[in-house]
């Protein structure tokens, strides 16, 4: 009892000394003091690293050596946290697709790529179709141009005007709807013009055919101005405000478009073409009138829906007369006051 009494006591007061040092140190050198100390803490923080690391590199050996080996073939196990870390990904990959299917931006993208597959289908069919009528003459290919050049020029700023003031689903849907009529009304009448083009010609001494071959002109110029309308408000509007005025994503969804653009540039006269080459011209306007109606359903619902998912798009600015207007009013309220 004597002998661990006694080192029992003296280990009491050599730790009452080291504490008695230690609190010496502290007040004489407080620099000293700190920089041993943070010195201390970071040697224990390497040691607790290193032997971590070497724990989980004889674990993962003894994983890997202590395994079934069969031909050579080691087999290895993975935790379960990134097993469990890879299934969540894995599952979440088909939500992701799902969310960007249903969102703005790939309605946006389909809803492009049906209008301008339409566009460049009739643009390139129509000329096709007044030479044939004509007689294999350029005339009325050339008059048609001549109009549509001239309406653009001449009525694009109103065009513009009008796209500014109105709403935005008002304008795309009046726009798209406008657009597909005339192009299925315009594609009805050049049936019937192929289906009986003989007895047409016999009719008020051949005068009905120019009527036929004007209202042909004329619902094309007009589907051509709801072309305009329509793509000037998706593309210089809906776009901007879909991607809440980035440039990053506006950049990126504008080169988007026009891939689009250049792919159906190519693609939609050559389908158009082949099937006016195999069957015949009333096959190809009946192609044509049946994918405008396809297109305005699909559209319609998708743009609808766009405009559902973004609520900045029924938030329309005001214009710069809306604002003078607005001003004006402020400033006789004001007067009226003063009054």
């Amino acid at each position: 009892m004597g002998p661990s009494h006694d080192r029992s006591g003296i280990s009491r007061w050599e730790t009452g000394l080291v504490r008695a040092l230690r609190r010496w140190t502290e007040r004489q050198c407080p620099r000293a003091f700190r920089k041993s100390r943070d010195t201390w803490h970071k040697i224990r923080h390497q040691r607790i690293t290193a032997r971590t690391e070497s724990n989980i590199k004889a674990k993962t050996m003894s994983q890997q050596t202590d395994t079934s080996q069969c031909g050579g073939i080691v087999v290895e196990f993975e935790s379960d946290d990134i097993t469990d870390s890879r299934t969540t990904k894995a599952r979440n990959i088909p939500g992701s697709a799902l969310i960007y299917l249903k969102g703005p931006k790939f309605l946006i993208y389909v809803s492009g790529a049906l209008s301008m597959w339409g566009d460049r289908m009739w643009h390139f069919a129509i000329s096709v179709f007044l030479i044939e009528l004509y007689g294999h003459n350029l005339l009325l290919t050339a008059v048609f141009g001549l109009v549509l050049a001239g309406s653009v020029l001449l009525l694009g700023a109103l065009i513009g005007d009008w796209v500014d003031r109105n709403p935005r689903n008002k304008v795309a849907h009046a726009s798209l709807f406008i657009q597909n009529t005339s192009v299925t009304v315009c594609s009805i009448v050049l049936m019937l013009v192929f289906s009986y083009k003989e007895r047409i010609e016999q009719i008020w001494d051949g005068w009905f055919t120019v009527v036929c071959y004007t209202v042909v002109i004329i619902l094309a110029d007009v589907a051509n101005l709801a072309s305009t309308a329509l793509t000037i408000a998706i593309q210089r509007d809906w776009i901007v405000v879909i991607t809440g005025y980035n440039r990053g994503h506006l950049a990126g969804m504008n080169a988007t478009m026009r891939r689009i653009d250049q792919v159906t540039n190519i693609l939609a006269p050559l389908v158009v073409g082949q099937v006016m080459t195999l069957a015949s011209n009333v096959v190809g306007c009946g192609f044509i009138l049946a994918w405008n109606l396809f297109s305005l359903i699909v559209e319609f619902f998708f743009l609808s829906r766009v405009y559902r998912i973004v609520p900045a798009l029924s938030v329309k600015p005001p214009t710069v007369e809306g604002d003078q207007v607005y001003l004006e009013s402020t400033e006789r309220r004001g007067l009226q006051g003063i009054d």
